[in-house]
Formats: structure tokens, C-alpha cells, sequence
């Protein structure tokens, strides 16, 4: 099957970046009582500045729609905004299990989420925001805010 696949999928550049301190890097605002978040602005910038190196020092093809992101957990939330704040840079973003659940108040209705509005003017826009794969696997009734969140995002998404 795999012989198959020789020839017909390009080659891609994947470069995977070690975050310093996760929870505060990937997350847009503190997450629980006395947890550090907030520095996604910061570590987006910072995610811009790595695809602008790799456009100038190798042969990518820099087009928005031959960039994206990928992540899991903090990642895929790291993933979404990075996506959102920069969808010049980045035409298709992977969302596996995002914490959308940093910042949710699961009485607040999905348009009022602090993600959503910091992205208002790219969600509206379907010309400029990126494409986006979002999932999340079986978790535990603990966890149920995992799924829940991510189903209300793609709602706000889709609608």
C-alpha cells in the first residue's frame, strides 16, 4: 500500500518546535485559578518569523495555501489562534483534541468566547480564514469540556 503512495504525495518541510513553557506559550489567557497563559501573541509572532526564515533559506513553495499548522491539546489551540492571527502565513491548520476549553464558561454563548473575538474580523471573512481540520478522540467524562468545546467551536465555525 505504501509503495502505492511513491510519486503522489509532494514533499513537505515539517519543522517541530520545543515550546519553553507550554502552558503559558500556547494558551491565550490564564487557564485556571493561579495558572500562568497568555503568551500565544507572542509565541504566534514568533511562529511567523520561523515560516518567513524557511521561505527565505530554502525552496518552499510560501503560498498560504502550501503552509500550515498542526497541533494537539495546547498545540491545536496554539495551531487555531496562530491560524487566525496570521492567515497570510498559514492557509490550513490541524486542531487534534484542542484545549478550546482555556477561557470557555460552557453558559457563555460560543460568539462571546474571548478566541472568538479576538478573531471576529478573519471568522467573517471566508476569503481570508484558513482552512481547518478539527477533531478530538474518545476522553473521559472528566474530560467532557474537551468535547464539547471543540464541538461549539466548529459551530461558530460552520455558522
Amino acid at each position: 500500500l505504501l509503495t502505492s503512495l511513491i510519486g503522489t504525495i509532494r514533499k513537505i518541510i515539517v519543522v517541530a518546535i520545543h515550546p519553553l513553557d507550554r502552558e503559558f506559550e500556547y494558551t491565550h489567557e490564564p487557564w485556571d485559578e493561579g495558572m500562568k497563559g497568555g503568551g500565544i501573541a507572542d509565541y504566534s509572532n514568533y511562529l511567523v518569523q520561523v515560516k518567513r526564515f524557511f521561505d527565505e533559506n530554502y525552496r518552499t513553495e510560501s503560498a498560504t495555501n502550501c503552509t500550515g499548522l498542526v497541533g494537539s491539546s495546547f498545540g491545536g489551540l496554539a495551531a487555531f489562534y496562530t491560524g487566525l492571527s496570521h492567515p497570510s502565513e498559514f492557509g490550513v491548520v490541524g486542531c487534534f483534541s484542542p484545549s478550546f476549553w482555556v477561557g470557555w464558561v460552557p453558559e457563555q454563548v460560543t460568539k462571546d468566547w474571548s478566541l472568538i473575538q479576538k478573531a471576529q474580523a478573519v471568522l467573517k471573512d471566508k476569503t481570508k480564514r484558513p482552512s481547518f481540520y478539527i477533531t478530538h478522540g474518545r476522553v473521559s467524562e472528566m474530560e467532557i469540556a474537551i468535547i464539547v468545546s471543540a464541538r461549539e467551536m466548529r459551530r461558530a465555525l460552520v455558522d
